[in-house]
């Protein structure tokens, strides 16, 4: 995947080998909602990978929709978490 739309903007997705936002080398991945991109560690399990997309994501949509207040991360990752763990089953 290469590119995602939240809230009709287009982000290109990317990954790089180490990300350090935060001085501890614990960032999974980050949004930069100025140049429209999404950063991912490329080192992660694919599964881990997945999740910190849709954690970014949720970012961006709380970020796009107005809604700053809930833009935390313990909220963002409990709805990452949520997400992530779901599915969908139709049956008619």
């Amino acid at each position: 995947m290469k590119k995602v739309i939240i809230c009709g903007i287009p982000y290109e997705v990317i990954t790089k080998e180490v990300i350090d936002c935060e001085g501890e080398g614990k960032t999974l991945g980050y949004i930069d909602y100025a140049n429209q991109k999404i950063t991912l560690r490329e080192d992660l399990p694919e599964e881990t990978r997945k999740e910190t997309l849709i954690h970014e994501m949720i970012h961006g949509i709380l970020c796009h929709i107005g809604r700053n207040d809930l833009n935390n991360e313990d909220f963002v990752q409990s709805m990452a978490n949520a997400l992530f763990n779901s599915s969908i089953e139709i049956k008619e």
